[in-house]
């Protein structure tokens, strides 16, 4: 699976950066993402959001969406908080939701 990620962040260049970073798009969840798109939403609220590995799978699919993100753990709201310098629409809160 690592090397599948490793193999879709090459072909797009705008994850490079993250890929650098070593936070690699979940692509294990590519059909999930285009049942979030065929719902025509704005917003997507990513809770427990780790390293935003969905987050960046959904913004290389569609970056005019608007990401709204959680994480409680300090040490992968770092990783995640990079994410919120190079996407636009992107918002990240540390803390816990439940």
């Amino acid at each position: 699976m690592r090397l599948q990620k490793i193999f879709y962040s090459i072909f797009r260049p705008k994850l490079w950066f993250f890929a650098v970073k070593g936070i690699f798009p979940s692509v294990e969840h590519l059909s999930i993402t285009q049942k979030v798109l065929e719902c025509n939403i704005d917003c997507f609220y990513d809770v427990g959001a780790n390293s935003g590995q969905f987050s960046l799978l959904l913004y290389s699919v569609s970056p005019e969406i608007s990401i709204i993100s959680f994480e409680p753990i300090p040490s992968c709201f770092a990783k995640l908080n990079m994410l919120s310098y190079r996407m636009k629409r992107f918002v990240c809160h540390n803390l816990a939701i439940g």
